[in-house]
């Protein structure tokens, strides 16, 4: 059986180090975790993980522009994400403080 562990510099635990990416919209540094139970990245930050459109394929957003997204610019939010379950989770990580 093949591990789903995409090569990554390996940390002390065996497990592959945050890897550090740009956000696409401000340029900001961004690290992605990685989760254990998954034995993946963290989707947070993978916009195209919550557009599931292919020209975002690849690309990070920071949490500071998903929330300037989600509360200043709410139609084109809408118009991205279209996914009822990926806004509601967008949602819920904004007001438990996951993003912030």
């Amino acid at each position: 059986m093949k591990s789903k562990v995409k090569s990554s510099p390996v940390s002390r635990n065996g497990f592959p180090e945050p890897k550090k990416v740009g956000c696409f919209k401000c340029q900001a540094e961004i690290l992605v975790k990685f989760v254990i139970p998954r034995l993946d990245f963290s989707k947070k930050n993978d916009f195209y993980h919550w557009t599931n459109k292919e020209k975002y394929k690849g690309l990070y957003v920071c949490d500071k522009c998903i929330l300037n997204l989600y509360k200043n610019e709410k139609l084109y939010y809408l118009s991205l994400v279209e996914n009822p379950k990926k806004r509601q989770i967008i949602r819920t990580y904004i007001y438990d403080g996951t993003i912030s």
